[in-house]
């Protein structure tokens, strides 16, 4: 088969379902949106993150579900 008549194979980002393709994300990033997902949740976050013992409090409890370690 010429080479110019080789069929060419779908990319996997791309498809009917996407536009501009799929937008990925590395696992930094989403481990930085479970993070605030999680702080975020907390009542009154907004006015609690100020609190040093409360950002501190918060800070173990994201270390002990496996959020913020670094390698």
């Amino acid at each position: 088969m010429p080479k110019s008549a080789s069929p060419t194979l779908p990319l996997p980002w791309t498809g009917d379902d996407y536009e501009c393709g799929f937008p990925f994300t590395l696992l930094p990033g989403l481990t930085m949106m479970a993070a605030s997902n999680t702080i975020r949740e907390k009542p009154n976050w907004w006015e609690r993150y100020k609190e040093p013992t409360v950002a501190d409090r918060w800070k173990q409890e994201l270390k002990q579900v496996g959020i913020g370690d670094t390698p």
